[in-house]
Parts: C-alpha cells; sequence; structure tokens
C-alpha cells in the first residue's frame, strides 16, 4: 500500500480548489477528515476552508470524521469550530454516525467534548436506536454508561430494543435487556416484543 504524505506546498499553490467537490460533493477538508488527516485539516482551516460544507448529503466534515471513526480529525475540527450537533440531510448528527458504525472511541470522545448522548433525528431516533439496529453490543454499552436513555421513544413509541429486535440483532437484545431494556414496551400499534425469555 502506498501511502501519501501531506504537501503543504501543495495546499498553498491550489488555494482556489479549497471548495472543489468530487462527484459526491466533498471537499479536501472532507477527504482530510475521512482519513484522519490532522495536518491537512489544520492547513486547510488555515486556508479557509468551510468546516460546515456539506456534502450531495449535507455530511460537514465532522459527520465524516465521526463515520469513519477519526478520533483525533473529530478533536481537530471542533477545536477549529466545527459544529458539534450539524445535521445531515436526514438530520443526523456526527454522534449518530459513530453510533451506527460502532465507533466507540468516536463515541466517547464527542461525548466528552458535549455531544447530547439523546439527540434526536426527525424519527426521534437517537444513537442508540442506531447502535442497537446495527448490532454494535460495545457502543450500546458506552451510550448507556454515558447516560443514554434505553427506553428513549422513536417514531411509533419504539425502543432501541424493538430496532435490535426488528433488525435481528441478537447480541444487541441480550445486551439491552443485560442494561435492564424493558420487554414489555408496546409501540403505538400496540406491538409487543416477543423475545424468548
Amino acid at each position: 500500500m502506498i501511502r501519501t504524505t501531506f504537501n503543504p506546498l501543495a495546499v498553498n499553490q491550489c488555494k482556489e480548489s479549497l471548495e472543489a467537490r468530487d462527484s459526491k460533493g466533498r471537499t479536501p477538508l472532507h477527504r482530510a477528515a475521512m482519513k484522519g488527516e490532522v495536518t491537512a485539516i489544520i492547513e486547510l482551516h488555515g486556508l479557509g476552508a468551510n468546516l460546515e460544507a456539506g456534502d450531495n448529503r449535507r455530511r460537514t466534515p465532522l459527520h465524516l470524521a465521526a463515520k469513519s471513526g477519526q478520533v483525533a480529525a473529530i478533536v481537530q475540527l471542533l477545536e477549529c469550530g466545527a459544529n458539534l450537533e450539524a445535521r445531515d440531510f436526514n438530520w443526523r448528527s456526527p454522534l449518530h454516525w459513530a453510533a451506527a458504525k460502532g465507533h466507540v472511541i468516536a463515541i466517547d470522545k464527542l461525548l466528552d467534548l458535549g455531544a447530547d448522548q439523546d439527540i434526536h433525528d426527525p424519527m426521534g431516533l437517537t444513537p442508540l436506536h442506531y447502535a442497537a439496529a446495527k448490532g454494535h453490543v460495545i457502543a450500546i454499552a458506552k451510550l448507556y454508561e454515558r447516560g443514554a436513555n434505553l427506553e428513549e421513544p422513536a417514531l411509533l413509541n419504539r425502543t432501541p430494543l424493538h430496532y435490535a429486535a426488528v433488525e435481528g440483532q441478537v447480541a444487541a437484545i441480550g445486551k439491552l435487556r443485560a442494561l435492564g431494556a424493558n420487554l414489555e414496551a408496546q409501540t403505538i400499534m400496540t406491538e409487543r416484543l416477543f423475545i424468548m425469555q
């Protein structure tokens, strides 16, 4: 594998390209954030790169750093002034993305820096709902440890346990049960969870 190194001179020669977009609408700062290239983030920000630029799905560089589990990039972007609670096209925050991908260290760092553990998307889904639906057991435990609500109702009153069950995430169901999730939780449509005791 060939690894390129960051060249500040090349960036200086390309100031006019700071906001150039690829086919996904990503700028050089998006790419640096995804790859965890802290030096590039510092240089691009210093040259005036937009911290809140959204890609085609309105994901900022911070969203992509969280989605990729790039903790050093998350810290640097926030030190530069990125919005911790930025929302993408589906109204997901960087913490939603870190939880959906199971990046526990990124989850912990975002929470340390002030992210809301029970932040909702338009369907009422919290980062814990995403971690449960994707079966990320360690992320579930971390979010719970940091204060996430096991019984937080989303659309139709569905809890993280409902989402784990619907997605067939057996390990996540077991973790949520062990943490005390309510097995009798009912949705607005009066569905009950049928989980073998």
